[in-house]
């Protein structure tokens, strides 16, 4: 019986990239990505393997694959969440410069539906360990402040803010 949703299909496919990222079986990660064009589910995926090979003593295969992942961004339905995704894993690998970078370009696409881009902005940057910035989005939001600012906080408690 086969998923037939595609969400549900990508979501799959990112648990099993996940767990092969996990094992060190990077080719086979990446593989498994090719079809998923949800940027939430692909960008999670990706930053996983980033992370993965960073942990496994692999830094220059990391910078590789998040260098073709932010080429590949723009073809991503959702791109901001593919964006948010990498600079979450730039931080956690520690291109915290290039990071940066990538939460500025998130915020500059985020025109179009300001609340709720500016609220999962700010909790990527939690999540990436940039309190004051993350504190300085959702300042910025004049609607959702209170859910980002939650956001932000169950992010901050749950790991250590590198700023």
């Amino acid at each position: 019986m086969g998923i037939g949703n595609d969400a549900y299909r990508e979501k799959n496919q990112v648990e099993v990239a996940n767990a092969l990222a996990s094992v060190e079986d990077f080719s086979s990660a990446l593989e498994v990505t090719r079809g998923v064009k949800l940027g939430w589910h692909w960008g999670r995926a990706m930053a996983e393997i980033v992370v993965a090979q960073a942990r496994a003593g692999q830094m220059s295969a990391a910078r590789r694959t998040l260098a073709t992942a932010l080429e590949a961004i723009p073809q991503m339905q959702y791109p901001d969440y593919a964006l948010l995704e990498m600079a979450v894993a730039q931080a956690r690998v520690g291109e915290l410069e290039s990071a940066h970078r990538s939460f500025d370009a998130a915020l500059s696409i985020a025109r179009e539906d300001p609340s709720t881009v500016f609220a999962r902005i700010a909790e990527a940057q939690a999540r990436a360990g940039f309190g004051e910035d993350a504190t300085k989005t959702a300042d910025s939001i004049i609607e959702g402040r209170s859910r980002a600012l939650s956001g932000i906080a169950e992010k901050l408690v749950s790991q250590e803010d590198r700023e």
